[in-house]
């Protein structure tokens, strides 16, 4: 994709709130853990490795690419998509999709 890079986290942002989601769990097994994750899917690995490669270079973060059944998912932590979420919402100027705003606000 040829996306200008002054407006590539608005293209995630918009790619994020079509093909991905931001997902929280605990840990039973340390009840004060919470775990968060941004994972984003494709049909295309191409896709995701060139968001991987972006994301590394612009932000330090690392995610992994895995195979489901049917497409790929890039993953990234709760670390990185502190960084992910805190960028990708910073000039959104209230362009996105509110149910998935919500969830990811729980990290700022």
């Amino acid at each position: 994709l040829n996306i200008p890079k002054d407006y590539f986290f608005h293209f995630l942002r918009g790619y994020l709130d079509g093909d991905g989601c931001f997902y929280t769990y605990k840990d039973k097994r340390w009840p004060s853990s919470e775990l968060f994750y941004t994972t984003i899917y494709s049909g295309s690995k191409i896709i995701l490795q060139w968001i991987q490669v972006i994301l590394s270079k612009e932000l330090g973060v690392s995610g992994r690419i895995r195979k489901s059944t049917r497409s790929y998912r890039l993953i990234y932590g709760k670390r990185d998509s502190i960084i992910i979420v805190n960028r990708l919402y910073r000039d959104s100027l209230n362009l996105r999709l509110g149910r998935k705003y919500l969830k990811a606000s729980s990290l700022f």
